[in-house]
């Protein structure tokens, strides 16, 4: 009898003992036994490297990566260098999936023969239970797709595809290409148009496999820091690669990246951040560069128009009366 692939499951691990547990014995009970699973512990502070480590004794499939605090990509690149397995599943260590999840997934990718599948999830609100089936709304998408049309998909209607989690992908698609080790947020949209362009076919299963934790959301987590500037510049470099590589969808693209620029330099504008300054300028002058492009976009609508003139001009004033903030929320 032929020998079942290796499915390496990968996951970084910092700062989740409260919920590391649930993820672990998702990926262990899975109904698919032949797993390679890497934990890399990221220098977590708390008592998640122990929970690897008694996991691990536990259980021969696990290898557990001991390293310094260096962020989600180095731990996921590190992670790619020790899986062994034919094909690659990312979780993050606070998420958790079904228990036939993987076992659905091999067979997708072995009797349709594609090179990726892309999954659907759900968000968990802890006692409130599982919400918001099908958060990701795949409904668009054939159950066999090509690249365009995932890609057109992605950047025209829901960028959350861009996800590395809650796929399964053939390791060949990641030669030569690794995780952004600079960025500290959106990290995750630097490489998903390269990995989705490299798929020849791509299977999509509408049912939903993993659930996106979001107990315990607050205020601080949602606060504008500047590392967020970060999906703008990814968002960048999705316009430059569809203009390069896919100009029937780069209208789209642009149109996404320019929404972006317009409500980073409007949360920049309203925070109260002292070095926010250069950040301005440098926003504005990009929302010049592409000013004439604005007009005749058919993806940006009125509202977005009137704030490109208006920040297009400096019309400080009317950015003032337009955006009051009460209760840290938008009056209009």
């Amino acid at each position: 009898m032929e020998e079942l692939p290796i499915v390496s499951v990968i996951v970084p691990v910092y700062k989740v003992e409260k919920y590391l547990k649930r993820c672990l014995d998702s990926i262990i009970g899975q109904t698919y036994k032949n797993l390679d699973i890497v934990l890399v512990d990221d220098g977590s502070p708390d008592a998640s490297p122990e929970i690897c480590d008694d996991y691990a004794g536990t259980d021969d499939r696990i290898k557990v990566l001991h390293t310094k605090n260096s962020g989600l990509s180095a731990a996921r690149n590190r992670g790619i260098k020790t899986a062994v397995g034919i094909y690659y599943v990312f979780i993050d260590s606070d998420d958790f999936m079904e228990l036939d999840t993987i076992e659905r997934w091999v067979k997708y990718i072995e009797q349709f023969q594609v090179d990726m599948v892309i999954g659907s999830f759900a968000v968990y609100y802890g006692n409130n239970g599982k919400e918001n089936d099908n958060f990701l709304n795949l409904n668009n998408l054939s159950q066999i797709a090509n690249s365009e049309e995932v890609l057109k998909e992605m950047f025209l209607t829901d960028t959350r595809i861009c996800v590395t989690w809650g796929k399964m992908y053939h390791k060949n698609l990641f030669k030569d290409i690794t995780f952004p080790e600079d960025v500290f947020f959106a990290e995750d949209m630097f490489i998903a148009h390269l990995l989705i362009d490299r798929a020849d076919k791509i299977y999509v299963d509408k049912q939903v496999s993993f659930y996106y934790n979001q107990e315990g959301v607050s205020l601080c987590r949602s606060q504008y820091k500047f590392s967020k500037l970060a999906r703008g510049t990814a968002m960048k470099e999705w316009m430059d690669f569809a203009e390069n590589n896919y100009q029937e969808i780069y209208e789209g693209a642009f149109a996404l990246y320019y929404k972006e620029l317009l409500d980073e330099y409007i949360l920049i504008y309203l925070s109260d951040l002292q070095e926010k300054k250069n950040y301005l300028e440098q926003h504005q002058k990009m929302i010049r560069q592409y000013f004439r492009e604005v007009r005749k976009n058919r993806y940006l609508g009125l509202k977005d128009k009137i704030k490109s003139f208006v920040i297009r001009y400096h019309a400080d004033s009317i950015l003032k009366l337009a955006y009051k903030v009460k209760d840290n929320k938008r009056v209009i």
